[in-house]
């Protein structure tokens, strides 16, 4: 369950940044 909490923030934080890492 932690490790969901970790990629949430890294989710949220990808959604503040433009989605052109590719």
């Amino acid at each position: 369950m932690v490790r969901m909490l970790d990629i949430l923030a890294e989710y949220l934080k990808y959604r503040q940044f433009p989605f052109q890492r590719l």
